[in-house]
C-alpha cells in the first residue's frame, strides 16, 4: 500500500505539501503554499498548488524526487482561492482546472471558473480559454471532473458560493462561455456546500432472460442481471416496428439478479423486452 497526502496552509511552508508516508516530496524543488488536489493521470502523478500552479512526478513520487511544472497560475490570488481540482485529457495535452476566483471574459491565468490549457509546443503562460461555470453569476468554481470520450468534453464543476454552491454541467464547445451558458444540475441547499464530484464505478450492462409460459399460461417471467441498489426499468414492444418502448415496470434491485412478472391479459402473440437504468 502506498499513501500520498496534500497539506494546505499560509504560514509554515515547512509543513505545506505533499507528503509519501509523513515525509514530504518535492520540498527540493517547490515551495508550495496551499498544495491541494493530488491525483494520478496517464501514469502521472500529479499535484496543484492553489495560486502557484500545477506540478507532475514521472510516476510515483518518493522522498527526494523532484517536481516538474507544467501549467503556472497567477501567483495572485486577486480576492479569491485560486486554482484548486483539476483534469486531465488522455493524450495529456489538455488540462482543465477549477478556478475559485471571480470569472471575467478576460482569457487569464487569473480568470476564475473552468481554466483550459493547451500543449500546443508547451502549456504557454495563458489558458486556450476560460469557461463561465454559473450561468447565473460570475462565480469561480473548486472542484470539477470531465468526460473526454465525448466530441466535445463535458465538464461537471461545483461552483463557489459562500453560503450556497451548485453542480453544473458545461459542454467545451470552443466558445469561450462553454455552450453559451452552464446547466445547473442541483444546488446545495442553506447551510450546506457541494465540495468535490468524481465519476462513479460504471454499472455492467443488466443482461436478460426469460421463462416462456406453459401451455395455458398467460404470463411470462422475465428476468435480468442486476446490481443491488440501482434501479431498472422494464420495457416492452409488441412490435419491433412500433416507435416507441412502452414501460412495464420500475423497480430498485435488492441482489444479483431481478425479475418481473408480466400477466398481460390478453397475453400477445409476440412481445419484446428490454431493461434499462433510467
Amino acid at each position: 500500500m502506498t499513501a500520498w497526502t496534500s497539506n494546505w496552509g499560509a504560514t509554515s511552508s515547512t509543513t505545506i505539501g505533499v507528503f509519501y508516508f509523513g515525509t514530504q516530496v518535492g520540498a527540493g524543488s517547490v515551495t508550495f503554499n496551499n498544495a491541494r488536489i493530488i491525483s494520478l493521470f496517464n501514469g502521472k502523478f500529479y499535484v496543484s498548488g492553489a495560486n502557484l500552479g500545477l506540478y507532475h512526478f514521472d510516476g510515483k513520487p518518493h522522498p527526494g524526487d523532484t517536481f516538474t511544472q507544467d501549467i503556472a497560475y497567477d501567483a495572485a490570488a486577486n480576492g479569491g482561492p485560486g486554482g484548486c481540482d483539476f483534469a486531465v485529457s488522455p493524450d495529456g495535452n489538455t488540462i482543465y482546472v477549477a478556478d475559485g476566483r471571480n470569472w471575467n471574459s478576460t482569457v487569464a491565468k487569473s480568470t476564475g471558473g473552468i481554466q483550459k490549457w493547451e500543449n500546443i509546443g508547451g502549456f504557454g503562460a495563458t489558458p486556450t480559454r476560460v469557461l463561465k461555470p454559473d450561468p447565473n453569476s460570475n462565480a469561480g468554481a473548486l472542484y470539477l471532473t470531465v468526460d473526454f470520450s465525448q466530441a466535445n468534453p463535458v465538464i461537471y464543476a461545483n461552483t463557489i458560493g459562500a453560503s450556497q454552491n451548485s453542480l453544473v454541467r458545461i459542454v467545451d464547445d470552443g466558445s469561450n462561455s462553454g455552450a453559451g451558458t452552464a446547466i445547473v444540475l442541483a444546488t446545495a441547499g442553506p447551510n450546506q456546500q457541494l465540495r468535490g464530484i468524481r465519476f462513479g464505478p460504471a454499472f455492467p450492462a443488466p443482461v436478460l432472460s426469460g421463462n416462456l409460459p406453459g401451455a395455458g399460461s398467460t404470463s411470462v417471467t422475465v428476468s435480468w442481471s442486476s446490481v443491488s441498489n440501482v434501479i431498472y426499468r422494464l420495457d416492452y414492444k409488441d412490435s419491433l416496428t412500433a416507435a416507441v418502448w412502452t414501460p412495464l415496470s420500475t423497480n430498485t434491485a435488492t441482489g444479483p439478479t431481478a425479475s418481473f412478472v408480466d400477466t398481460s391479459s390478453p397475453a400477445p402473440a409476440i412481445r419484446f423486452y428490454r431493461v434499462v437504468m433510467p
